[in-house]
């Protein structure tokens, strides 16, 4: 099999440190049938696998594959206290998955979560007045600034928040983002409203927003200058880019409904939106980490 693969794959591997063996190498194949067989014979050692397949002007394809714990990841989500909220977070926590499998998490609501465990110590924040989805910057604003006296943020390598009802893979996600470094940047998602076709570049929408540890100490200290809009994150992309931090499009990051549709097949994809039902939400992250495991198998 070694000769096989030394004939299809030509690797470039390079080991990174951290707290467990990371891998961070790109494979130029003309078959990814044996991609994971080429990284075990070439350092002994399989962890954990994503490929990221990315199109080159030469018609070559390249997969990335990454397994290392960088970048960290600080994952929140802003809740209500609804019931169907709680629930979500009790089929997360029970697993250990969703934003509970982030390096560190946290859930900001108004009122305490007794109902989702004892595990979750939940910020409390000031309730806002406004609740509807169309006009809801004041809702987050009160999270955000809470989260500006928790310095957790500034220990870890992005910022990701994510809505109850998206489903989140953080391995994934470290792959999409590990391209970024340490850059100033946020990722917009979505090129394609489909409830407004007049949506053709790149939009930060809300279900997953990712910003990097510079990009959000920016947000803080330039954020009362920002001109108010009435969606949270129209608002945060147009902030950020007054405030000169980059702006950095990721289509495949999330599988949206609101986009492009969404598929929990998608081997590419970090997140999935919406589902409000916790058994729907369950079904969602179980195809998207079969689909892994599938894909891992029959490399193997």
């Amino acid at each position: 099999m070694a000769s096989e693969t030394a004939e299809l794959c030509s690797t470039s591997l390079t080991v990174e440190g951290g707290r467990s063996l990371g891998i961070a190498g790109r494979v130029q194949c003309k078959s990814a049938r044996w991609l994971l067989a080429a990284a075990v014979l070439c350092t002994g050692t399989l962890l954990a696998s994503r490929m990221l397949t990315t199109e080159h002007a030469d018609g070559d394809s390249s997969v990335s594959l990454a397994t290392q714990e960088a970048p960290s990841l600080f994952c929140f989500s802003v809740t209500t206290g609804s019931t169907y909220e709680t629930a979500l977070f009790k089929v997360q926590l029970a697993r250990n998955i969703g934003i509970f499998a982030c390096n560190t998490y946290e859930v900001l609501s108004p009122v305490p979560l007794e109902d989702v465990g004892h595990l979750v110590s939940t910020i409390i924040f000031k309730p806002a007045k406004n609740t509807t989805a169309k006009t809801n910057t004041q809702v987050f604003m009160p999270a955000w600034l809470a989260l500006r006296e928790d310095d957790r943020w500034q220990t870890h390598d992005w910022t990701i928040k994510v809505d109850p009802d998206a489903v989140l893979l953080p391995e994934r996600l470290r792959t999409h983002l590990s391209v970024h470094g340490s850059s100033p940047v946020f990722v917009t998602n979505c090129d394609h409203y489909r409830y407004l076709p007049q949506v053709t570049e790149p939009e930060l929408f809300g279900a997953v927003e990712a910003f990097s540890r510079q990009a959000v100490s920016a947000f803080f200290q330039g954020h009362s200058s920002c001109e108010d809009y009435p969606m949270e994150d129209y608002w945060m992309q147009r902030c950020l880019e007054c405030l000169g931090v980059k702006a950095v499009a990721d289509l495949k990051l999330v599988s949206d409904d609101r986009c492009e549709g969404v598929n929990c097949s998608d081997p590419f994809a970090a997140a999935f939106h919406p589902f409000k039902e916790a058994d729907k939400w369950a079904e969602c992250w179980s195809n998207a980490t079969l689909m892994s495991s599938n894909a891992r198998d029959k490399l193997i």
